[in-house]
């Protein structure tokens, strides 16, 4: 993988997720699966400090990197994304 941040899928985009999981394992990430959110811990100051998951657990961290679904609050809709797919008999161009 090298440090490079660029990842070209050959065999599907379920590559994405392992090849993530793998770079976050070799600089020391935490890449968790099947757990709840239940919520940030923040300190004193407001800093988020860690992730709640189930029966009280913890995973502590500097920052989170997570879809804005988990965060509506913090996040703003800027756009819309529109995907077709469309048979065609002859070229567009």
């Amino acid at each position: 993988y090298g440090k490079s941040p660029y990842i070209y899928p050959l065999y599907g985009l379920g590559e994405l997720p392992q090849a993530f999981a793998r770079l976050s394992a070799v600089y020391g990430g935490t890449y968790m699966l099947r757990k709840p959110f239940n919520g940030l811990e923040k300190d004193g100051s407001g800093k988020v400090v860690g992730v709640k998951s189930e029966n009280g657990e913890v995973a502590k961290c500097k920052f989170v990197v997570a879809d804005p679904s988990y965060f509506p609050e913090k996040s703003k809709k800027t756009g819309e994304v529109a995907r077709c797919i469309c048979l065609l008999s002859a070229s567009p161009v």
